[in-house]
């Protein structure tokens, strides 16, 4: 099913271990006023599993701006299949959204981070 109203998110629940030696967790930021023209960075695993040629995968980051917010925020960069679902950051390094998809080649799309945690709080509630 796909949803149609910009909540098109997964929750995955990890348990046992820890992050990976010389891994850092990634912050979301907190909220505040998103602009046009803004600098973004998304990042992303499009290649999968098929072409992994060892034991480390290679993120695919894109850059661009925002565009516009409303309910999502569009942003001025391509979304590369497999993206979808990565985080898209400012230029602080903190987690603005989670992109969705794309529209053509240089027009993609985020779910803003407070969507985002209000969507992880309704869910873990649910659980």
């Amino acid at each position: 099913m796909v949803a149609t109203d910009h909540t098109d998110l997964a929750l995955l629940q990890l348990t046992g271990g820890s992050f990976a030696a010389g891994s850092i967790p990634v912050m979301a930021s907190a909220q505040r006023e998103l602009k046009p023209l803004d600098p973004v960075m998304s990042l992303g695993f499009p290649a999968g599993q098929k072409l992994l040629e060892g034991t480390k995968a290679s993120l695919s980051p894109t850059q661009g701006e925002i565009r516009k917010v409303e309910s999502t925020v569009q942003l001025s960069m391509p979304t590369i299949p497999g993206n979808s679902g990565g985080p898209v950051f400012d230029a602080q390094g903190q987690v603005i959204g989670v992109t969705t998809r794309s529209f053509g080649e240089s027009v993609s799309v985020c779910i803003p981070i407070d969507k985002v945690r209000a969507l992880l709080l309704h869910l873990k509630q649910s659980l």
